[in-house]
Parts: structure tokens; C-alpha cells; sequence
């Protein structure tokens, strides 16, 4: 993970295209690859959903399904203080210092913040806000 008092770089285009690529993996239903560009613990707001690889499926098989035949938006990334400054709050879930970065999306019309985390090298989604 990045250290707790750096924060990512927003025009980091790993972070964009780590976003895209979930978004594009869930509109297409493909479960197995949405699931190896997530990681646990994966979060809805502040609250664990999913603790297991086994618990994650069944929560991004769950998101599949409700999102099928939906428009999904392009990513767009924030960092905390910039979702602060879109939203006049912070949403749950979204937390400054601790080198996550945010996307938001529209998934059938409804605003989605994507958490992202580096884990394993890579930019990985570790959940969700809505």
C-alpha cells in the first residue's frame, strides 16, 4: 500500500484505467475478471461486505445482475478532498490519508464511487459508495 502520508498522484493513469477496466468488466458480466481486479476486505460505504474471494463473487455476481442492460459512465478520479469539493461532504466510505483514490460512475443513472486501493501492485477495487 502507498505510505499513509503520501497521497497518489490523481493524473496517475493506472488508477483511470484501473477504474474503466471494472467498469467495463462489470457491464459485461464477466464475474471472474471483475472479481481478480477486486480486493478484500471490499467495502460498501465503511462497512465490510465481503471478507472471502468467496463472499466477494457473490457480492460482484449480485452487482452483475442489478446492473445488467444498464448505461455505465466513464470513470472520473478523485482524490478525498475532491469528492468533498463535488459532493459538499464525504460520502461513506471516503476517507483522506489513506492513499486510496476515488472514481465516480454512473451505473443506471445512479452515481457510484469506486474505492481504489493499491494492493498486490496494482490499483484494485476495494469498494464501493453510492
Amino acid at each position: 500500500p502507498t505510505p499513509l502520508n503520501e497521497e497518489p498522484e490523481l493524473d496517475d493513469p493506472k488508477i483511470k484505467s484501473a477504474a474503466s477496466s471494472w467498469l467495463a468488466l462489470l457491464k459485461r458480466g464477466e464475474l471472474d475478471k471483475l472479481a481478480s481486479r477486486s480486493s478484500v476486505p471490499f467495502y460498501a460505504g465503511d462497512q465490510i461486505i465481503a471478507r472471502t474471494q468467496d463472499e466477494l463473487k457473490g457480492v460482484l455476481k449480485a452487482m452483475i445482475d442489478e446492473s445488467r442492460g444498464a448505461a455505465v459512465s466513464d470513470a472520473t478520479i478523485y482524490s478525498a478532498a475532491g469528492l468533498r469539493r463535488k459532493f459538499g461532504s464525504v460520502p461513506a466510505g471516503v476517507s483522506e490519508g489513506r492513499g486510496r483514490m476515488y472514481a465516480t460512475a454512473k451505473i443506471g443513472g445512479q452515481t457510484t464511487i469506486l474505492l481504489l486501493e493499491q494492493r498486490f501492485g496494482a490499483w484494485r477495487i476495494v469498494g464501493l459508495s453510492r
